[in-house]
Formats: structure tokens, C-alpha cells, sequence
């Protein structure tokens, strides 16, 4: 699969991770409860659009005391 970035909520990039499905099955498919995959695509496809074995975090979370030492 393709190497997709994986947003958070405000659009900023949490992680990366191999793509289960192409672009156009991704569209057709998000949002979807993973038992309606089969009848939406006509195959039944993995469960996850990104896998947690094929995903890496690339954003840090600060924890309370860092961001207390920068106030």
C-alpha cells in the first residue's frame, strides 16, 4: 500500500502508516463499520484502513510538567 499521513481532528499530522486500500476504496469506505466493507467494495478487505503493525507516530506529545516548565 501507499505511505498516507494520518491527521488529527485540528489537521495536523500524528503519524504515518501503510494504506490498506487505494485512494478511490479509502473514500468509499471511510467512515463505514468494518462489517459493511464486503458489500461496499465487493471484497472483503482488512478491517483497518492503517493497520497498527504497518503505522509509526510522528507527533510528540508534551507532558504537563514540560509545558508547566515553559509558562
Amino acid at each position: 500500500g501507499d505511505t498516507v499521513a494520518v491527521l488529527s481532528l485540528d489537521g495536523h499530522e500524528i503519524a504515518r502508516g501503510l494504506a490498506g486500500y487505494d485512494a478511490q476504496e479509502a473514500r468509499l469506505i471511510a467512515g463505514k463499520k468494518s462489517a459493511d466493507i464486503e458489500g461496499i467494495l465487493g471484497y472483503s478487505g482488512r478491517a483497518a484502513m492503517v493497520h497498527r503493525d504497518d503505522l509509526v507516530m510522528t507527533a510528540t506529545r508534551k507532558s504537563k510538567s514540560k509545558e508547566q516548565a515553559n509558562a
